[in-house]
């Protein structure tokens, strides 16, 4: 049956009050492109989407991300960010 329109959009509401969205900026782009050249095992595939994710958070200076994929982030990105599992 899934989630009706309504409470999806009563939902994005909530979320775009509540919560700061961070921009996509040439910077982050940079840190992107260095973590790409830098970090162990290398990124490829999928694996940009999560480097993103890290890049944008390292350049915001935000150090933690709470997930359920642990493994998408350790180990690759240990030492630059602390991993939490949501569960």
């Amino acid at each position: 049956m899934g989630i009706g329109h309504s409470v999806i959009a009563k939902n994005m509401r909530l979320m775009r009050n509540n919560l700061k969205v961070l921009s996509e900026t040439p910077d982050v782009i940079a840190e992107l492109e260095r973590l790409i050249s830098t970090v162990t095992p290398p990124v490829m595939g999928k694996a940009v989407y999560d480097c993103n994710i890290v890049a944008t958070m390292l350049h915001y200076g935000i150090d933690t991300i709470l997930t359920h994929n642990v493994k998408d982030f350790t180990p690759r990105y240990d030492g630059m960010i602390t991993v939490m599992p949501l569960i």
